[in-house]
C-alpha cells in the first residue's frame, strides 16, 4: 500500500475500469431535508476532528478539457 498517491503515464498502468448501471433508485424518504448547493454540508455530519494517521484509500482523475482536469485523492 502507498501513502502518496500516484498518476499514472501510460496506459498499461491504468487500473482495470468497470462501468455499473443504477437500474432502480430507492424511495425518496418521507422527511427528506437535503441541502444543495457547493459547500451545503448540515453540520451534524462532519466530523469534530480529522483521524490522526490517515491511510490513502484511492484516487480519481478527470477532465473535462486538456486545460482543466483535476485529481483528488481519498484518504
Amino acid at each position: 500500500m502507498t501513502s502518496t498517491p500516484r498518476i499514472p503515464m501510460s496506459p498499461e498502468q491504468l487500473p482495470q475500469q468497470r462501468v455499473h448501471e443504477v437500474v432502480e433508485l430507492p424511495d425518496r424518504p418521507v422527511p427528506f431535508d437535503c441541502l444543495a448547493g457547493y459547500g451545503a454540508v448540515p453540520v451534524d455530519v462532519l466530523p469534530k476532528s480529522g483521524p490522526r494517521s490517515p491511510i490513502y484509500l484511492a484516487q480519481a482523475e478527470w477532465a473535462w478539457s486538456p486545460m482543466h482536469n483535476r485529481v483528488v485523492a481519498y484518504y
